[in-house]
């Protein structure tokens, strides 16, 4: 969980960089309103899916209503707030996530795999999880959530994904080892660990 909060925070410090607003400029009162609402907004968003849980579970009271109602409009209000800000930059951010998703997809291809975005409605038809910025059934295509990406304004997505799917795919089937004068691939290696303990389950069945 610290992992994720330090990654979201990481995320919204890149991205106010990204826009140029630095401490020195006129709108550095901005970038930290724009920080300190993001964050605000992930803390309702975290007590939102707590307080919805417990009214599904039946545990569920008037004033936990009135909490979620009142966290739910303070998170639409920042949300507007946010959305005014970044207007501003929204050309720049939708020409850099273009060049990001081209790098990406180079990428995959010269890694033995492929890369596809999907809208909204191409990502729910697929049954992939909405929350998720990508996902790679393990078909050799990884598939980028853009409705998600852009949402999240997460534009190391892209090039993160590809690493985290295909790149580490593709090293299980390169890495080696050398054992008596012969090479092994990570697959070989795995059938001769299993045949070598099928071998001593046997031995150890006969006593």
């Amino acid at each position: 969980m610290l992992q994720g909060q330090h990654d979201a925070i990481r995320g919204i410090i890149s991205l106010t960089d990204f826009m140029d607003i630095s401490k020195a400029t006129e709108l550095s009162s901005g970038r930290e309103t724009y920080i300190r609402n993001t964050l605000k907004s992930m803390i309702n968003e975290s007590r939102i899916d707590f307080v919805k849980e417990k009214i599904k579970d039946g545990k569920g009271t008037p004033k936990l209503e009135i909490e979620l109602k009142k966290l739910k409009e303070t998170n639409d209000v920042l949300k507007e707030s946010n959305e005014a800000f970044f207007n501003k930059y929204q050309g720049k951010w939708n020409k850099v996530l273009r060049s990001r998703v081209a790098a990406a997809k180079a990428l995959a291809k010269k890694l033995g795999g492929n890369l596809k975005q999907l809208n909204q409605s191409q990502w729910k038809k697929r049954g992939f999880d909405v929350d998720a910025d990508a996902a790679y059934p393990g078909d050799g295509v990884l598939y980028l959530n853009m409705s998600k990406i852009r949402e999240t304004r997460n534009l190391g997505a892209p090039i993160h994904e590809v690493v985290h799917h295909i790149l580490r795919n593709s090293l299980k089937q390169v890495v080696s080892r050398t054992y008596k004068n012969k090479t092994y691939t990570a697959k070989q290696l795995e059938k001769l660990e299993k045949d070598n303990k099928k071998r001593v389950e046997k031995k150890v069945m006969k006593f």
